[in-house]
């Protein structure tokens, strides 16, 4: 448990390789919150890894207070890992944090070897009145700062303040960690996680985020990044909040159109980079035939460069197995590039769902529903097919036929089926319906489209058949 507000970035690395906020920081984010305790237990991990060790203190607004040996002690076997916060109590050098029921969080100082009592008041003062009123001075003072003397101030703010920041300021703090690859992904992740959801301030963002070179060279180099799960991390975050953003504002502008085909006669084959020369993403692809030889047939290569926060159309030809569906999918041109990049590197399977993020953006849905929806679907499917058989998502051939007449009725067939597929009552589980809510919720739009084309829909294809879909309707929108 020994841990401190170190000077490596306010966290530490343990022996399973999971990183843990410094509990000082735990405590200061729950008052700030107004709670009156918090879960110790990731810390009762480390109560046997390293014992007696001092770590340095870098605190906000306050600087080096001593070094710190933390120590948790429980009441008895049965103690819960609960400590409450607003208990201190300080005794010479050491402050004593949590009640007797539970346990008890012992912050023993040192500075220069020697016992700190002056310290320890220090540290009781600091936890009693928090950063609250502190913080944007602070950060007044961090925006002049560069390199890292930047880093590591900002490493030591508490990550429930990131939520405090301007997007301007955001994406400056973003552009400023990017310089040191991924050592502090964890905060340039958090920052990207923090800011506010509302579309307008999403897309506020994203304008920022585009005049910020240093970012853009590190989210499309693959190589400036310690591990492939930190290149996919950062890209997938940076993409859940890009479909945020307010669908009407976002231009796609007409040549910036890709296809994706990987035919068994016929294929593209794509390749891109970055060009720090224009701050843009340079898309290269060639068409590959295959000759009655055997022998592939190359045509001449083509380019495209776009801005990497840009948002294009991918026109996905073919299936692969981390998209789904055939179909048109909008995307920030980062995110076609992280999927180029990915396939060159191994066949993908489930690192990226476009269909997820993509199918929610198209639809302007900015939220995946509550667990308690996740049950009610279930439920009631299962309650459908268990009435009706395993025909349930079965429509008639009439049916079929009617409705594949129109574009409308084309794309309700085909989400009828995939929503089927999900909600297969041999496999339907929790984390199937979850990872499926953005095509749940593609298939009501599809149906509300559906009966707005046609006012007596009922009528044209049965009653029966019309009331099978409602019920999927009601379920899932």
């Amino acid at each position: 448990l020994r841990r401190s507000l170190s000077r490596t970035g306010g966290m530490m690395d343990t022996s399973d390789g999971v990183f843990i906020k410094s509990i000082i920081n735990d405590i200061l984010c729950a008052k700030k919150n107004n709670l009156s305790e918090i879960d110790v237990s990731g810390y009762k991990k480390l109560e046997q890894q390293n014992p007696g060790v001092f770590w340095a203190s870098d605190l906000p607004g306050v600087g080096y207070i001593g070094h710190f040996e933390t120590t948790l002690k429980y009441a008895s076997s049965q103690s819960k890992n609960i400590l409450a916060i607003n208990v201190i109590k300080q005794t010479d050098n050491r402050v004593i944090i949590g009640d007797d029921v539970n346990c008890k969080l012992q912050v023993t100082i040192r500075r220069n070897l020697n016992p700190s009592a002056t310290d320890a008041e220090k540290l009781t003062e600091y936890i009693n009145s928090g950063i609250d009123g502190k913080i944007e001075s602070l950060l007044s003072e961090l925006d002049s700062k560069t390199g890292s003397a930047f880093a590591i101030a900002f490493s030591i703010i508490p990550e429930c303040y990131h939520s405090n920041l301007s997007v301007k300021r955001r994406a400056e703090y973003i552009n400023k960690l990017a310089n040191f690859n991924d050592n502090y992904l964890s905060l340039i992740r958090s920052l990207i996680r923090t800011c506010p959801p509302e579309p307008n301030e999403v897309d506020s963002f994203f304008i920022e985020l585009s005049a910020k070179p240093g970012f853009k060279n590190l989210l499309t180099q693959r190589n400036r990044f310690t591990s492939r799960d930190n290149y996919n991390a950062l890209n997938r975050d940076l993409v859940m909040l890009y479909y945020k953003q307010t669908k009407d504002d976002i231009a796609i502008l007409p040549d910036n159109s890709f296809i994706w085909l990987e035919g068994l006669l016929t294929s593209l084959d794509y390749n891109s980079s970055y060009q720090a020369s224009n701050q843009k993403i340079k898309f290269t692809w060639q068409t590959v035939r295959q000759t009655e030889s055997g022998l592939p047939m190359y045509g001449n290569m083509l380019y495209k460069e776009v801005d990497p926060f840009a948002t294009i159309n991918v026109n996905f030809h073919t299936s692969i197995r981390f998209v789904g569906v055939t179909g048109v999918f909008p995307m920030p041109a980062f995110m076609f590039h992280w999927i180029i990049k990915e396939k060159q590197s191994r066949e993908l399977d489930t690192a990226i769902d476009i269909s997820i993020f993509a199918l929610s953006f198209v639809f302007t849905i900015t939220e995946i529903a509550h667990a308690n929806r996740t049950w009610k679907v279930i439920v009631g499917i299962a309650e459908l097919i268990y009435s009706s058989g395993d025909l349930f998502f079965t429509l008639s051939p009439s049916t079929v036929e009617m409705l594949d007449q129109t574009t409308i009725g084309q794309n309700f067939l085909r989400l009828w089926d995939a929503t089927g597929k999900i909600l297969d009552i041999k496999t339907i589980s929790e984390s199937a319906i979850n990872n499926s809510f953005p095509l749940l919720l593609s298939f009501a739009k599809a149906w509300e489209q559906l009966k707005e084309e046609n006012s007596n829909l009922e009528d044209l294809i049965g009653q029966s058949e019309f009331a099978k879909c409602e019920k999927v309707y009601q379920l899932v929108k």
